[in-house]
């Protein structure tokens, strides 16, 4: 249909006549569907990129088979305008459809006159009026139809027409303003001047790549086949990408386009490369590529190492097979995946961003201190430094890295069909097991292979000549010397330490030479010496500590302290029938038949008063170093029985003469016994607990000794005290009033300031946390 009307121009104002010879060769369009959903821009490829660029004004026109819906800008009161305010339209359409939805201009020239018919047509039942206005402008103008103020009837399309006049070939943009009796909505106007069009293809397609390949890519030479400067950015997401990125290409000039495509993971792949010109307009062209892995294995996946020595290295090899017949490059890896390795970098580097906020904050509490440190900027240099340790923490690889395992070499290439020898390096520090695995990344596999990597440490072997030793019985205070030699049967030197234990025996053993070394196939001789001032059996482990390695050897020493043996050489002492106030003398020899000398003590219990006399006379001997009290004990003039020596000490292997004066002072008959005390044995109380007072119970076994003690146990009692209390002067051996004989006739008990209620009881009583309080007690022998 031609449209040769020739009615007035409303340009928003005063009419506009047209030439009589005129002739409008716009064809109205036919048969359009209506879309009431949003408006979807088209989708280019370069190819129908290219065939739009290419249509004129009127084939862009016919080419529109769709209309949609215009957007409403305001809505009018209907009363006022028509009497028919009622509307079979929804509220949401406009009472007038247009046609096209948007007007475009395109392949025009400069200063010709184009027209596009603008189609307006009543959607109602009623009939309805429309009218047409725009903004004033010198390229754009509307022709309206003869009967363009009367009403509209239902169904019938009114028709504008549409003049553009360009003065340059370059972009228009405008609007028209349609107002019907309820709403008012805009149709805009485009005019499309010179256009860049690179002719890219509509697809790409790569052959069928190694997963992880660098080296897959297309080049393309592209040329400008447009009529304007293309000014364009190119955009693909990964595992493809494009080079350059963005360009400026001259009309009829070329350039080179390189596109890659590195996959890392197996499967087809699609995208979609996007070229975006200056002028808006986007172009899409289909990326295809498809990854698979090709056949480079691990000869094996494990590999064991034999137990190696400390500081020595264990070398295996691994071969790694390219059947391919592509170049392949490895590395290996310490994680699995490159997630893991992604993760670990986020890790280290929120790490080192907070270590750089913490020495910049140091930084300003020093400066706050001292605000006259100079004028040099150590927080830049701080930053700087965070910087350099950024940047190489950016660029790091995760290569394999282990302090026990060595891997040579860490990366490379394999020719295709090749094989390649991995050495595997072993090396232990400390005697123990370790695993490790070893991650195989290569161009070709989408899983990263792994090589678990085994092995044992094995430190020195030291063997002792004897790991247990019993001592037997050995006396108090003697000094014993044994040797055990310990045998290096090892292939590395051993360094070897031993140290004493916390017991009371522990403190008696030295080692000499308690550490050094001890070289292969060598053996090293060390000296025990014991020697203890504690009564008891003992039973003590001795670690032979070794470096690098977490098992001891153990010796194990057991054996039991005694004290002094003695004996009298007679039975007992008759002094027959004595005359009343006369002084008879007895004697006796007191034989120390133990290895180490012997301090002891005589006094003689009398029975006619059950009480113990505790007498002694000096006395000189020769030989045997005893000590001289007889000028002490001569005042008391009250004893009948004197002795001297009382006292004093018997070397080892020896006897003193005792000499037994006895001058009675009653008529009667005496029958009594001399009786020799041995040094005092100590018990000391020290509680520890600090959950307040609590009781504490104990037993201390005498032990028999050649069958001259009997087998006595004696109960220890104590209770922990938490009140400031302070006991002085607990030690010593009391030997007065407060003696307790036990009636066994084999013990007695002494204690101070500590009371005692029950036989072979001691009582410590109340003793403040973490003070000592000592008591002593003698053993007697009543020969």
């Amino acid at each position: 249909m031609l449209f040769d009307q020739k009615p007035t121009i409303d340009t928003g104002g005063a009419p506009l006549s047209l030439p009589t010879n005129y002739e409008s060769k716009v064809i109205a369009p036919r048969n359009p569907t209506l879309n009431r959903g949003s408006k979807i821009e088209p989708k280019f490829t370069p190819s129908t990129f290219l065939k739009e660029m290419s249509l004129d004004t009127q084939q862009k026109l016919l080419s529109t088979r769709e209309m949609y819906l215009p957007k409403i800008i305001a809505l009018s009161d209907m009363s006022e305008t028509s009497l028919q305010t009622i509307s079979k339209v929804d509220i949401d359409e406009p009472l007038f459809q247009p046609y096209p939805s948007d007007i475009t201009f395109q392949k025009y020239e400069p200063f010709k006159t184009y027209e596009v018919p603008l189609l307006l047509r009543n959607n109602d039942k009623v009939a309805r009026v429309v009218k047409v206005s725009q903004a004033d402008t010198p390229y754009f103008t509307i022709i309206a139809p003869p009967n363009a103020f009367q009403k509209v009837a239902p169904g019938v399309a009114l028709v504008f027409r549409i003049q553009f006049k360009p003065e340059e070939q370059r972009d228009y943009a405008h609007e028209i303003l349609v107002a019907t009796e309820r709403e008012k909505f805009l149709i805009p106007i485009r005019a499309i001047g010179a256009r860049a069009i690179l002719d890219f293809p509509d697809s790409i397609t790569f052959p069928s790549t190694p997963v992880k390949s660098t080296n897959t890519s297309k080049v393309l030479f592209v040329r400008n086949i447009g009529n304007r400067e293309a000014r364009f950015v190119l955009q693909i997401n990964k595992p493809f990408h494009v080079s350059p990125e963005n360009g400026l290409l001259p009309v009829g000039e070329s350039m080179q386009v390189t596109i890659d495509f590195n996959p890392t993971v197996n499967g087809e792949m699609k995208d979609e490369l996007i070229i975006i010109y200056d002028t808006g307009e986007k172009v899409y062209v289909n990326v295809y590529g498809v990854a698979q892995d090709i056949n480079v294995r691990l000869e094996k996946r494990s590999i064991h190492f034999e137990n190696t020595y400390l500081e020595m290295i264990n070398q295996r090899t691994v071969t790694i097979s390219n059947r391919s017949d592509q170049l392949v490059h490895f590395q290996w890896k310490l994680y699995p995946t490159e997630r893991e390795e992604e993760q670990q970098k986020l890790r280290q580097l929120h790490a080192l961003s907070e270590e750089e906020v913490n020495a910049l904050q140091r930084l300003n509490i020093n400066t706050n201190e001292s605000p006259s440190a100079g004028p040099f900027d150590f927080g830049v240099l701080i930053q700087r430094t965070f910087i350099n340790h950024r940047r190489q923490l950016t660029n790091e690889s995760y290569l394999f890295a282990n302090s026990n395992f060595r891997i040579d070499p860490l990366e490379g290439d394999i020719w295709p069909g090749g094989n390649l020898d991995i050495q595997i390096l072993f090396k232990p520090n400390e005697a123990r097991k370790y695993e490790q695995t070893a991650w195989l990344d290569v161009v070709g596999r989408e899983q990263r292979l792994p090589l678990t990597l085994t092995g044992e440490g094995e430190g020195a072997k030291l063997e002792a000549s004897f790991q247990t030793l019993d001592i037997g019985c050995v006396y108090v205070g003697s000094t014993h010397l044994y040797e055990v030699v310990l045998a290096n049967k090892g292939f590395i030197e051993a360094h070897y330490h031993i140290r004493n234990t916390n017991s009371i025996f522990g403190s008696c053993f030295q080692f000499d030479p308690s550490s050094g070394i001890i070289s292969i196939d060598n053996y090293q001789a060390i000296q025990i010496t014991f020697h203890s001032e504690q009564l008891g059996q003992f039973n003590e482990i001795f670690n032979v500590e070794i470096d690098g390695n977490p098992h001891p050897l153990p010796i194990t020493v057991s054996g039991q302290v005694i004290g002094p043996t003695f004996y009298f050489d007679q039975a007992q002492l008759k002094f027959g029938l004595i005359s009343y106030g006369f002084q008879t003398t007895l004697t006796c020899h007191l034989y120390n038949t133990s290895l180490v000398p012997m301090p002891f003590k005589l006094h003689i219990d009398q029975d006619k008063n059950k009480k113990s006399n505790l007498v002694s006379f000096d006395d000189d001997d020769d030989n045997n170093n005893i000590d001289d009290d007889d000028d002490i004990n001569n005042h008391n003039n009250n004893n009948e029985f004197q002795i001297r020596p009382s006292r004093g000490i018997i070397p080892p292997q020896s006897d003193t003469k005792i000499y037994v004066d006895f001058i009675p002072k009653s008529i009667q008959k005496y029958d009594t016994f001399l009786h020799v005390d041995i040094d005092a044995l100590d018990i000391l109380f020290k509680p520890k607990s600090t959950q307040g007072p609590q009781r504490y119970e104990a037993a201390l076994r005498l032990v028999v000794v050649d069958n001259q003690y009997a087998d006595t146990i004696v109960q220890l009692i104590g209770e922990s005290y938490t009140d400031d209390i302070t006991l002085d002067n607990i030690h010593g051996l009391v030997m007065g009033d407060e003696t307790l004989a036990i009636e066994s006739g084999q013990q007695t008990i002494v204690e101070e300031d500590a009371p005692v209620s029950v036989s072979n009881t001691i009582n410590f009583g109340e003793v403040h946390l973490n003070e000592t309080r000592q008591i002593l007690f003698s053993i007697t022998n009543h020969h």
